[in-house]
């Protein structure tokens, strides 16, 4: 299929033809190919077109091929902090909690996360997310885990319970695997 007649597709899924079948239809065709990724990506970020349905499209092809995030996890990184909305922001999240981060977008991922856990008006899934990322984080940078305990136990207290109970959990399996 052309590019132009595929993007019209994108763009009809995310005006009107949102169903969890749809979705999945358009995931597996864009998990195979990089170009159908790109034309999603580029109508995401133009934003006019229900920006939260296409990065939820985007993060059920990445579920599909774990490439997609290899090749443009930096890119969306750095698209964050021109998501409109809540649930963009975490489906980028999600994209990485179950990806493989290179390397060289470590270091944005991580910022983002530490920036988010120190925002306590995000929301939960945002904070669940990071919280998750910031833990193989820790698995990774053994030497990272004491300044990032301190910022999450400094915000703690303004979190929601289930964020909060979350975090017990985190220190708890912290302090088993410090052992």
């Amino acid at each position: 299929m052309k590019e132009k007649d595929f993007a019209r597709r994108i763009e009809d899924f995310l005006t009107s033809h949102r169903t969890k079948d749809n979705r999945d239809k358009l995931a597996v065709e864009i998990a195979q190919n990089d170009k159908y990724f790109e034309l999603l990506i580029g109508i995401w970020k133009r934003g006019d077109i229900h920006p939260n349905y296409a990065a939820w499209v985007a993060s059920h092809a990445v579920m599909r091929n774990e490439e997609l995030f290899k090749k443009y996890g930096e890119q969306l990184f750095d698209f964050i902090q021109d998501c409109k909305t809540s649930g963009e922001e975490r489906e980028i999240l999600r994209m990485a909690k179950d990806s493989h981060i290179p390397e060289k977008c470590e270091g944005k991922v991580l910022g983002t996360c530490l920036s988010n856990i120190e925002n306590p008006a995000k929301a939960i899934a945002i904070h669940n997310y990071s919280l998750e990322l910031l833990d193989r984080f820790m698995k990774r940078y053994p030497e990272l885990e004491n300044e990032i305990m301190e910022i999450i136990s400094r915000n703690k207290p303004h979190y929601a319970k289930t964020i909060q109970r979350k975090i017990d959990k985190l220190f708890h399996k912290r302090s088993r695997a410090s052992k």
